[in-house]
């Protein structure tokens, strides 16, 4: 009888235990944030677009180039978006400080509403829970003429110039992720998929 008793104590002490540690996690996990950060290293087929925010910035050898591949149906374009992942869980909310593993980060790229790039992380990461942030850097690499057919080359190199170039036209690359967190009780997966967006100061 006194083994039953103890076995059910022990039993309630592991209920409140986990209970506690999902509610920990809950309070935790709904504090991380994503953010753009910034873009960088954009790329045309092969020319870097910095410092280019028209079709007259181009040399005479980048338009021969990007024009040749246009009317060879191969225009490769690429740059990367940097996420940054906040934990403000440094131990000012009522926890103590909690470091967070992101398990998985399947995320959409979206230039003008059309889906670029799909994709995940090669691996696991863990943003501490200093108030730190952890910097994910997301390669989007594709063939433009895949998504748009029908625009003239004048108007596709334009469109991926104010892209590249102006930071109010940032606003035209969407990116979506659904992240799934590591816990004490389980991996948790956000409940719907996130718009990460990019602040134009």
């Amino acid at each position: 009888m006194k083994e039953k008793r103890v076995f059910i104590i022990s039993l309630l002490i592991s209920f409140i235990f986990v209970s506690c540690s999902i509610y920990e996690t809950a309070q935790n996990f709904a504090r991380l944030q994503f953010n753009v950060d910034s873009y960088n290293n954009f790329r045309l087929a092969n020319i870097n677009l910095e410092g280019k925010d028209d079709i007259d910035d181009l040399s005479t050898m980048d338009y021969v180039k990007l024009t040749g591949g246009f009317v060879k149906g191969e225009l490769p374009f690429s740059f990367v978006i940097n996420v940054s992942a906040d934990n403000p869980n440094d131990g000012t909310g009522g926890f103590p400080p909690t470091d967070l593993s992101v398990q998985s980060f399947p995320f959409r790229v979206l230039l003008d509403d059309k889906q670029i790039l799909s994709g995940n992380i090669d691996e696991p990461f863990t943003v501490p829970g200093m108030g730190e942030q952890k910097i994910i850097p997301i390669r989007v690499d594709v063939d433009i003429l895949d998504f748009f057919k029908n625009k003239s080359f004048e108007e596709l190199a334009n469109f991926i110039l104010a892209v590249s170039g102006e930071e109010n036209a940032r606003s035209r690359i969407s990116l979506f992720a659904k992240p799934v967190i590591g816990s004490p009780v389980g991996n948790i997966e956000y409940p719907e998929e996130i718009k990460i967006s990019y602040d134009v100061n």
